[in-house]
């Protein structure tokens, strides 16, 4: 996380395919808590991810993606790098670009 200015900004994971937390179904519902979490867990490991940069709205509080990164959707382990007064280097840990993996978990152990 850093701030600009007065502004709040988060590097951090995508889901596009998302949501982590399938809640709202009602089948799943039924399952004890932990069969439920493993569900999700491995919904989320068998999809791709990505990095974004997010800026905190100070009029809702919600979060608005300004731009996502480039990377193979695998991993969010981003540094940031404040080179002055207006320029942020950001650098992300990600798969070689011309062999990205299918999904999380494969980006995760290749």
């Amino acid at each position: 996380m850093f701030r600009h200015g007065s502004q709040l900004y988060l590097v951090a994971r995508t889901d596009p395919a998302g949501p982590f937390w399938s809640k709202d179904n009602p089948l799943l519902n039924i399952l004890p808590a932990w069969e439920h979490h493993l569900y999700d867990l491995v919904n989320f490991s068998f999809r791709q991810h990505g990095t974004a940069i997010w800026r905190l709205s100070q009029e809702t509080g919600g979060l608005e993606m300004v731009l996502e990164l480039a990377g193979c959707g695998d991993t969010a382990f981003p540094s940031i790098i404040r080179l002055s007064l207006h320029q942020y280097l950001i650098l992300n840990y990600s798969s070689p670009m011309e062999a990205c993996p299918p999904n999380w978990l494969e980006g995760q152990v290749s």
